[in-house]
């Protein structure tokens, strides 16, 4: 039962989500545990994103742009300049952008996918499923 249980968590999406908003994180990392297909992790903070990115191995990150500590572009940049984490899918959640500037632009701006908050669940999975076939 043991082994069953350890292959089924390895078959699991791995899912960072970096953003110092704690209400967004915890609904989604909730609504993500629920689907029971998905292990999810949170950084509050840039830096704890950065540190869990190299420890968890995730394979999606969602990261807000605007933090407090760290913008997502610095953590983005420095994400790539790690041979660890440079070829991980990284998605941009953020308040900054609104739906239809995303939809306008297809969800890619500047080479990067965005996903304008606030986020549903649905958009979220959609987007793994697209990322993480």
């Amino acid at each position: 039962m043991a082994a069953l249980l350890r292959r089924r968590e390895s078959e699991k999406k791995k899912v960072l989500l970096i953003d110092d908003e704690k209400d967004f994180t915890e609904i989604v990392k909730t609504a993500l545990d629920e689907r029971g297909v998905y292990e999810v992790k949170v950084a509050n903070s840039g830096a704890d994103g950065l540190y869990l990115a190299k420890e968890f191995k995730p394979d999606i990150i969602f990261l807000d742009i605007m933090m407090s500590d760290m913008d997502g572009g610095t953590v983005l940049s420095k994400l790539q300049s790690e041979v660890d984490t440079r070829d991980i899918p990284v998605v941009f959640v953020t308040a900054i952008l609104t739906e239809y500037e995303v939809e306008k632009n297809q969800e890619i701006i500047g080479g990067h996918t965005f996903i304008a908050k606030p986020a549903s669940i649905e958009k979220l999975i959609k987007c793994i499923e697209e990322k993480l076939p």
